[in-house]
C-alpha cells in the first residue's frame, strides 16, 4: 500500500477491504493534512469505501460523492466531524442514498463545537422536509454560536414547500451564519417565496446568495421574494432564479426592487425563463437607475442584445455573462 501511495498508481489497482483498511491506517498515521481527499478515485468496492471514512479526519476537502454511501456511513463521518483540531472545511456527500436518517446521524457531528465544517453538500441525497427540520434543529444549536458552517447546498432533493418553512426557522435565528443557499430542483413553489422573503428581512441576516434554479415559482413568486429584497434589513447580493417559470412581469416586479434605495442586489440570474423583449424592456427601466447596483446579467435574458446596448447603463454595470446554448448546453 505504501509503495503504490507514493507511486501513483492507487488508483490502477482494484482494493479489496482489507487493503482499505491498510490505507486508511496509513494515512490517518502520517498525520499528513490532505487538502482534498476524493473518495472516488480509489477503485473500490462498497465496502472499501465504508473503510476508508475514517480519511476524512485528516483532510481540509472531502469529496465522497458517488461512492454508494447510505446513512450508515453517516455515523463514522459524525464521529470524524468531532475530531479535535480537525481541518476539515468542506464535505460533499452528493448522490448518496443517505435519506433523511443519514443527516439525523450527521447532525451529531455538526453540532459538536469541534465541528468546523464551512461547506455542507448534500445534492440528490434522497432527503425530504424531514432533513430540514434537523438542519434547522443543528443551526439554531447555542454551542454553534459563531458556527463556522456557511454555505449549505440542498439541491436536487424532494424538500418541497414544507421544507423551506422548516429551514427559515433556522435562517432567521441569530445563531445561524449561512451565507450562501442553494436549493435548485427542491420540489418549491411560489409559496415558498413568501417564507424566504420573511428570512430575507431578519436583522443582521448573513444570508449573501440564493439559488432557486429550476423550481416552478413563477410571477407571483418573484413578487413575493421582491417584498424581502427591497427590505433595508435584507443582504443578498447574488440571487440565481434560472427556469423558474417567469414571464415579463417578473421583470418589471425585479426592476422595481433594482431602484429601491441601497438595494444590495450585485448579481442576478435570469437565464432559461421566457421574458420575451417586453421583459428586457421593463427590466433596463431598472438597471439604468442610478439606484442600481447590478454588476453581472446573465446573457441569455436577452433576446435583442440591441435593446440592452441602447439603453445604457448605470456606471456600476461591469459584466455581461455568457451562457451556453444549443449543442453547448447539451
Amino acid at each position: 500500500m505504501q509503495t503504490s501511495l507514493h507511486s501513483g498508481t492507487l488508483s490502477e489497482t482494484r482494493l479489496k477491504p482489507d487493503q482499505c483498511s491498510a490505507l486508511a491506517y496509513l494515512l490517518l498515521m502520517s498525520e499528513e493534512v490532505l487538502e482534498e481527499f476524493d473518495l472516488k478515485t480509489c477503485n473500490t468496492s462498497e465496502k472499501g469505501y465504508q473503510r476508508l471514512l475514517p480519511v476524512v479526519r485528516t483532510c481540509k476537502r472531502a469529496l465522497l460523492d458517488r461512492c454508494e454511501l447510505t446513512y450508515e456511513s453517516c455515523e463514522t463521518l459524525a464521529s470524524a466531524l468531532q475530531t479535535p483540531n480537525s481541518p476539515l472545511r468542506e464535505l460533499d456527500l452528493s448522490y448518496n442514498d443517505l435519506g433523511d436518517r443519514g443527516v439525523e446521524l450527521l447532525c451529531v457531528g455538526l453540532t459538536s463545537p469541534l465541528c468546523n465544517i464551512q461547506t455542507l453538500v448534500l445534492v440528490d441525497c434522497k432527503i425530504t422536509h424531514e432533513s430540514c427540520e434537523i438542519l434547522t434543529s443543528a443551526l439554531q444549536t447555542p454551542q454553534l454560536y459563531n458556527s463556522p458552517l456557511r454555505e449549505l447546498d440542498l439541491s436536487y432533493n424532494d424538500l418541497g414547500d414544507r421544507g423551506v418553512e422548516l429551514l427559515c426557522v433556522g435562517l432567521t435565528s441569530p445563531l445561524c451564519n449561512i451565507q450562501t443557499l442553494v436549493l435548485v430542483d427542491c420540489k418549491i413553489t411560489y409559496e415558498s417565496c413568501e417564507t424566504l422573503a420573511s428570512a430575507l428581512q431578519t436583522p443582521n441576516s448573513p444570508l449573501r446568495e440564493l439559488d432557486l434554479s429550476y423550481n416552478n415559482l413563477g410571477d407571483r413568486g418573484v413578487e413575493l421574494l421582491c417584498v424581502g429584497l427591497t427590505s433595508p434589513l435584507c443582504n443578498i447580493q447574488t440571487l440565481v432564479l434560472a427556469e423558474c417559470y417567469l414571464t415579463y412581469e417578473s421583470c418589471e416586479t425585479l426592476a422595481s426592487a433594482l431602484q429601491t434605495p441601497n438595494c444590495p442586489l450585485r448579481e442576478l440570474e435570469l437565464s432559461y425563463n421566457d421574458l420575451g423583449d417586453r421583459g428586457v424592456e421593463l427590466l433596463c427601466v431598472g438597471l439604468t437607475s442610478p439606484l442600481c447596483n447590478i454588476q453581472t446579467l446573465s446573457r441569455s435574458v436577452w433576446s435583442d442584445r440591441g435593446l440592452l446596448f441602447r439603453s445604457g447603463f448605470s456606471p456600476e454595470f461591469t459584466q455581461l455573462t455568457t451562457e451556453p446554448t444549443g449543442a453547448e448546453r447539451q
